[in-house]
């Protein structure tokens, strides 16, 4: 995976980029969660 576009940039951008989107949805999942727990 990390040789197929040649540079090792483009795969940490998609690492972090992944990385953000869960952390985000995590949270937005334990949001909704307390939201409807209250």
């Amino acid at each position: 995976m990390a040789g197929q576009y040649g540079s090792t940039q483009t795969d940490g951008v998609v690492a972090a980029s992944l990385y953000w989107y869960s952390l985000v949805f995590i949270y937005f999942i334990i949001w909704i969660a307390v939201y409807i727990a209250k």
